[in-house]
């Protein structure tokens, strides 16, 4: 099932087909046509002002339905599943760290905040993640652009990677690596 989508739109489009797509399979419970649109999902940025970044979409065990009654979440590529900050702002702090900036420099000055201790486990992330990246780009990475990153010892195979997908992909990376891959970027 696709789980990442380009707009709201596209979401909404997908939701209304949902009764008339018999492939669409519940992972869960194995079973078809029993998925029902379920809301949306909200992004808080502050006490007035929220915006929808995603739909949900239950496979309903209610009203003569045989589902299992779990709930999926259909998000919209720019949007960082269950983080905090967008995709742009991951995107500011590899920049940086491209760039040549401290992991805590990177990360102050991306999020705008003080603490800095989540750029460690964002930092961790990236590592987790980067067979999914090598991946994504299907070709090996260029040798000057390995060679401009020697001066992060801990971090090189991360960060040439990263850049080499900076220069593969037009805009923001992480929207277009979950987009393509089906996959959440961190």
């Amino acid at each position: 099932m696709q789980k990442f989508f380009k707009d709201l739109n596209a979401i909404e489009q997908f939701t209304t087909t949902l009764k008339s797509t018999p492939s669409l399979q519940c992972h869960y419970c194995l079973k078809h046509e029993h998925f029902i649109s379920h809301g949306f999902v909200y992004k808080q940025h502050s006490t007035t002002c929220r915006e929808a970044v995603g739909k949900r979409i239950i496979c309903c065990n209610r009203y003569g339905h045989q589902g299992c009654g779990r709930t999926y979440q259909l998000d919209i590529s720019r949007k960082l599943p269950k983080r905090h900050y967008s995709g742009a702002v991951l995107f500011a702090f590899i920049s940086l760290l491209i760039l040549g900036r401290s992991v805590c420099n990177a990360y102050i000055q991306a999020t705008k905040q003080a603490q800095t201790r989540h750029a460690w486990r964002w930092l961790k992330q990236l590592k987790v993640n980067l067979m999914n990246y090598r991946g994504y780009l299907k070709v090996p990475i260029p040798v000057e652009t390995a060679d401009r990153m020697k001066h992060f010892k801990h971090h090189q195979l991360v960060l040439t990677t990263l850049t080499a997908m900076l220069f593969a992909v037009k805009g923001c990376p992480c929207a277009a690596f979950q987009f393509t891959q089906q996959i959440a970027f961190i």
